[in-house]
């Protein structure tokens, strides 16, 4: 499991195997891609695949509470002190 940005967007991101979960900060989207059939994740498989997405994104969320691991808020959540 990783962190990371992708594509230039703030995400965590989870891997296993060729399954790759995507779950972007700013408009909180959950992306499915099968990484074996479409490398270039051009073809999103979260609405075709909700049992999937919906373990992938359980184990990952608990791995965040395991680590203690803080969730990032989008950009609209912030608001400047004054």
């Amino acid at each position: 499991m990783l962190t990371r940005g992708t594509r230039g967007i703030p995400s965590r991101v989870i891997r296993l195997v060729d399954w790759k979960l995507v779950e972007r900060y700013e408009d909180r989207g959950v992306y499915l891609y099968d990484l074996k059939i479409y490398i270039g994740e051009l073809n999103d498989l979260a609405f075709s695949q909700p049992s999937r997405l919906q373990a992938m994104y359980q184990q990952f969320h608990a791995w965040y509470r395991e680590v203690d691991a803080e969730f990032l808020q989008s950009k609209d959540r912030w608001r400047p002190k004054g």
